[in-house]
């Protein structure tokens, strides 16, 4: 959130109109309208121009067809460091500018490395300690909180091309490197996309048509919405003196919808520049690059699925070039790897870090007893439904549905109790103090979840 201007302002000033305000229990819809909702969105509508503008005019002219391919790559780069150049910080500006250089130096080391042996885990190592050390040393907190997303985007394509160029015929040019990794698509939100795909833009770029204006004014729109949730409506439908586990819910449904809020805003540039990930040729659906999926996360059928939907393209990433070579040691000990790897691109920040690997532990401890159940009972219980299922009980069976029922509210009990972490709150009061509230309830279900497997 921190990466739009005076976004953060306007967070602590909610906060403060909620808190101090005596007559806060009675506010009208109308008022939370005029006094949130409103100032909410005019915050940010001069960002959303800016990072829309620029990037629906790469993708028209992408559209015409005979623009040089060097020009394309230099252009979208240029839009990225003009896009950077709208933050506030201009120590942020100097050190992004020093980390895309020394990158840019270590890849080329790594490749010339590669000749006598795997350096690429090498380079990888240096890059997290790297993050690490913005995180808690090398960079003031404020200066760090405005960059972070982005240094962490950079290190992801890094990561993921250090990987890749074996397969590619040849190291990218400087020209192909400097569109990639500052594409104006992505640079600020995200999200991650190999080089393949920023590749493949420029092969086969799709046909700008009205649909596709439709497309981006429909996933602004979505994305507004998410932002009054977040900072609106949540407050004003679940008040602080609800009962504890209601007010957990908010409080991760006003993290979660703020997440959603910042995808819904990378999608946007996403599909302004040009960027599809979606295979759909419905007209609903073709001008599509899916990021988050939160129909998918709020009513779950299990945390394994909101692993997968929160974000899209970086569980992409991790699987690929984390999960699948740590697989040889086992699925859990992959699983954990995975998530620790995760908090590790994420800074090492301890709420984070938390949540992640909980997360992570979690949800192997919901797959595996479901599998153990389905397979005592013969019932279609799994989290994901058999292709070809030869159970007894399969997945239209009543019975079968009212278990299915009692796991998604179970999933959504573990999102409220994990989400609370990321509630502002927690940086005063502690994680212990956040999660002793709440009884420790979720880790007790999951230690009976542990025990059915062994």
């Amino acid at each position: 959130m921190s990466f739009i201007p005076e976004y953060s302002e306007l967070e602590e000033y909610i906060e403060d109109y909620y808190t101090n305000n005596e007559y806060y229990y009675e506010e009208t819809a109308s008022d939370v309208w005029n006094n949130c909702v409103v100032l909410s969105v005019h915050s940010v509508i001069p960002n959303f121009i800016k990072l829309i503008a620029v990037n629906f005019g790469f993708g028209c002219l992408l559209s015409i067809g005979w623009v040089p391919l060097s020009v394309l790559h230099l252009l979208t780069g240029c839009i990225g460091i003009y896009l950077i150049s709208t933050l506030d910080t201009s120590s942020g500006k100097i050190i992004l500018s020093a980390c895309w250089i020394i990158s840019f130096f270590l890849l080329h080391i790594n490749v010339y490395l590669r000749k006598y042996f795997n350096s690429s885990i090498y380079l990888k190592t240096v890059l997290i300690l790297l993050l690490i050390l913005c995180e808690y040393y090398l960079i003031e907190s404020q200066i760090w909180l405005q960059i972070r997303g982005i240094v962490m985007i950079l290190v992801m394509k890094i990561i993921s091309l250090a990987d890749d160029i074996e397969h590619l015929n040849s190291m990218p040019s400087l020209i192909q490197y400097f569109g990639y990794t500052l594409s104006g698509a992505n640079v600020l939100f995200g999200p991650w996309i190999p080089f393949n795909d920023y590749l493949n833009l420029y092969k086969n770029p799709h046909k700008k048509n009205f649909i596709w204006i439709c497309a981006i004014v429909k996933v602004l729109v979505t994305s507004l919405f998410f932002l009054t949730l977040s900072n609106c409506w949540s407050s004003y439908f679940i008040t602080d003196d609800s009962n504890r586990w209601l007010v957990a819910y908010k409080e991760a449904f006003s993290f979660r919808t703020s997440h959603y809020f910042i995808s819904y805003l990378a999608e946007a540039g996403m599909i302004a520049s040009g960027f599809t990930n979606t295979n759909k040729k419905d007209v609903y659906n073709q001008f599509r690059f899916i990021v988050t999926e939160p129909q998918e996360i709020e009513f779950p059928s299990s945390l394994s699925v909101v692993v997968r939907k929160w974000n899209q393209p970086m569980h992409d990433f991790l699987k690929k070039y984390v999960y699948q070579s740590c697989l040889g040691y086992g699925k859990f000990y992959a699983i954990l790897a995975t998530f620790l790897i995760s908090s590790f691109l994420h800074g090492l920040e301890l709420k984070v870090s938390m949540v992640l690997v909980s997360i992570g532990v979690f949800s192997y401890l919901q797959v595996a007893p479901r599998n153990k159940i389905a397979e005592i009972f013969d019932c279609c219980l799994k989290v994901r439904p058999c292709k070809d299922c030869k159970h007894k009980y399969k997945r239209d069976n009543i019975r079968v549905r009212i278990i299915l029922l009692i796991y998604s509210f179970a999933t959504v009990f573990h999102l409220a109790y994990l989400g609370v972490l990321m509630d502002p709150s927690t940086d005063e009061v502690g994680i212990y103090e956040k999660w002793h509230h709440l009884y420790f309830l979720s880790h007790i279900v999951m230690f009976f979840n542990a025990m059915i497997i062994l």
